[in-house]
């Protein structure tokens, strides 16, 4: 008998208990730890999950982690930090269950050889790896409420092909419930083993006493944070503020909202950042203090090394910048227009954010940030739209980015999150000069039909795709003028059709967008990735094009094969691009 040479660790399931039981807590030891998965949670000092990987390792065991694209940003960091290879730590996109991304991880990074799988919560001691390594597959091992399944490479095989649609549960119990129902369904003669783990306290059984146990737990210490003092939750009798603000598709269009042209944009659920705001306890305490999440953090590093590879990974902008620069901006024009009053005296507050939007793929994820905490500014302060006009918050939103801090950015974007839905926008020139803001039309987000996502794992800067064509538009160069008018005239269109109800056509005008764009800017500067992406979209009869700057791209399958949207994504992911179904969002944003 062979032992497992490999470990799968599921970490694509939905938050657990302990995790939504921290999302609560509001005072700023706790706030810092907010939207971390449970496996990232510190014990003893290490996160959890590096205990089960250092573990693996110990023994030989190769290890893969599938995450999802909700909490890919946080393994990523940790990896980096870790030094855990980056080709071992997948993006599932959005979870289809264990089996369903057991079988994407097995298409990917294919197992050859027997495997543990376990879901990422539980923590596993070198005397723990030592027992499972005498597992023969295909086993289930129980340990107590969890369970450690053994299977085969073969297994993993059939579930690589499989194009089926199983129910499944994405809750961390439902996972473990449906790899022992797997292997027992795969193999009805299979081993039931059962055995004793030491650290079952930390595992997310669905109840509300998470939280109770791993604070009273004797086996962790206590979460370290970056602040010296222990700050205890103090009320202020005002209810704290969250506010979020959606990614954003251009559906048609871009890049002409730049350059006085016609767009049309969507808000998509799949992603989202949300700003929280909490009143200080004090009426008299002034004090604004930005609160930095433990994987956004920019000031704090494990080691020398690890500051290195994730300053090269995710540069030297950090979000700290677009909440200082948006609050500066609201002040000011507070100020200069009497709306509020916001001097020393006005109670201040906390603020901090939380963001899963994929970074540098051109869905405005930094200005989704900049209008969550507008928003929250302005519910904070008491102002609405008749104070603000829609309209000119968006161009406050674009102020904050492209003066204050020098982000290449247009409107779309801005307004896009400002108005929410779907909303189409006219930049005609001689409009914004005289009103200072486009011509806006919201939509029906009933219009828009199936639509897909697919986007670059490891993305570069999105802001360099506008620099050389912006200064030929300026300079007058005939082809490019000529190319945004027709890039306004395929948004007017592709409205046109969306009223009508003809998919066929707004999908034909997605392929005419896109291939204005390479035309204009050239294959150099859409980039190897993107076309190869619209490639293999065409190979299954689809059409595609940019959803903003470049990084990803809105998918239209309208009149293919019933199996190509399966296909598709089968052969997306691969070649290592995250491919998801389209969420429209109705609402600007929500707050909560």
């Amino acid at each position: 008998m062979a032992p497992p040479k490999h470990l799968i660790i599921l970490a694509s399931h939905d938050p657990t208990s302990l995790e939504l039981n921290i999302l609560e807590q509001l005072d700023v030891k706790w706030m810092y730890w907010h939207n971390t998965p449970q496996a990232l949670l510190p014990v003893a000092e290490k996160p959890a999950i590096t205990w089960t990987v250092e573990s693996a390792w110990f023994y030989g065991l190769e290890v893969t982690i599938v995450a999802n694209a909700y909490n890919y940003k946080q393994y990523e960091r940790w990896a980096t930090e870790s030094h855990f290879p980056a080709d071992h730590l997948l993006n599932c996109g959005v979870s289809s269950g264990a089996l369903g991304d057991l079988g994407f991880m097995q298409r990917v990074t294919p197992v050859t050889a027997d495997t543990l799988v376990i879901a990422s919560p539980l923590l596993l001691s070198k005397q723990d790896v030592k027992q499972l390594m005498s597992c023969e597959a295909p086993q289930t091992v129980q340990t107590g409420h969890p369970c450690v399944v053994a299977v085969t490479s073969a297994m993993l095989d059939v579930l690589a092909s499989s194009q089926a649609v199983v129910p499944a549960e994405n809750t961390y119990d439902g996972m473990t419930r449906d790899l022992a129902h797997w292997v027992k369904e795969s193999e009805p003669n299979a081993k039931e083993t059962k055995i004793t783990l030491p650290y079952e306290a930390f595992l997310a059984v669905e109840n509300v006493t998470a939280y109770d146990r791993y604070l009273e737990s004797n086996e962790f210490h206590e979460l370290r944070t970056t602040h010296a003092n222990d700050i205890a939750p103090v009320s202020s009798g005002l209810e704290p503020i969250r506010v979020k603000s959606y990614a954003r598709v251009g559906l048609m269009g871009n890049p002409s909202d730049g350059f006085f042209g016609c767009t049309m944009s969507l808000l998509i659920a799949n992603f989202w950042a949300q700003v929280t705001l909490v009143p200080n306890a004090s009426a008299s305490d002034a004090s604004i203090e930005l609160l930095t999440h433990r994987f956004a953090d920019g000031r704090r590093f494990g080691t020398a090394q690890s500051l290195a590879a994730c300053c090269e990974q995710d540069g030297y902008d950090h979000g700290d910048r677009l909440l200082l620069a948006c609050i500066k901006v609201f002040i000011r024009y507070c100020q200069e227009n009497r709306l509020a009053q916001v001097d020393a005296k006005t109670r201040g507050f906390r603020l901090g954010f939380l963001t899963n939007i994929p970074r540098q793929v051109g869905l405005a994820g930094s200005s989704a940030i900049v209008s969550a905490c507008w928003r929250a500014l302005m519910q904070y302060h008491g102002l609405d739209e008749a104070h603000i006009p829609l309209a000119k918050q968006a161009s406050l939103v674009l102020q904050v980015e492209v003066d204050e801090l020098g982000i290449a950015a247009g409107l779309q974007d801005r307004v896009s999150q400002i108005y929410g839905g779907l909303v189409f926008m006219d930049f005609n020139k001689e409009y914004m000069e005289a009103n200072g803001h486009g011509q806006y039309t919201p939509l029906p987000v009933s219009l828009v039909p199936d639509l897909y996502l697919a986007y670059i794992a490891h993305p570069e800067d999105s802001g360099k795709v506008h620099s050389t064509v912006k200064k030929r538009f300026l300079d007058g160069d005939k082809q490019v003028i000529d190319a945004m008018k027709n890039f306004a005239s395929y948004a007017r269109d592709a409205r046109d059709a969306l009223q009508q109800g003809a998919h066929d056509k707004f999908a034909d005008l997605m392929t005419c967008n896109f291939e204005m764009r390479r035309k204009t800017y050239g294959d150099a500067v859409v980039g190897a990735a993107n076309l190869r992406m619209v490639e293999l979209v065409r190979q299954f009869g689809g059409h595609a094009k940019f959803c903003g700057s470049g990084g990803a791209i809105i998918i239209s399958l309208n009149g293919c094969k019933d199996d190509a949207v399966h296909g598709l994504q089968h052969a997306l992911e691969k070649e290592g691009f995250v491919f998801v179904k389209l969420i429209p969002q109705e609402l600007r944003s929500t707050t909560q």
